[in-house]
């Protein structure tokens, strides 16, 4: 299951790449510019997943995984991520600034943390 939506995430990136060069081209398509009038070509090798933030389907957008995705849904995704992104800058202002976090607080970072060794392990 998890590559098969790994599979739609990276065809959906193909197709909005390629969407993407195909109006840059459109768009540079003026042939009495300078830089029609030179011999130029540039070639570009790429690995696409590499260009993802991350392989992890959470961390993708989520019209990226789904494109049938109720406007609920995704606005329910965006709000638990942004809330997300939230404490997690409130947890590092404050392990910055050297206040002292709340019991809450410290349960999150020492998950988050377990989660970002485990991972890196």
């Amino acid at each position: 299951m998890a590559q098969e939506e790994a599979g739609k995430i990276m065809k959906t990136l193909k197709n909005k790449m390629d969407d993407m060069l195909l109006e840059n081209w459109r768009e540079n398509v003026d042939f009495s510019s300078l830089s029609h009038q030179l011999p130029t070509e540039v070639k570009i090798d790429y690995n696409l997943s590499s260009l993802m933030k991350s392989e992890y389907v959470y961390d993708v957008d989520p019209d990226l995984i789904d494109e049938s995705i109720t406007p609920n849904n995704y606005l329910k995704i965006q709000k638990r991520r942004a809330e997300t992104k939230l404490i997690k800058s409130t947890i590092l202002y404050k392990v910055d600034k050297e206040i002292d976090l709340s019991s809450n607080e410290q349960k999150y970072l020492k998950k988050w943390h377990g989660n970002i060794t485990k991972n890196d392990g």
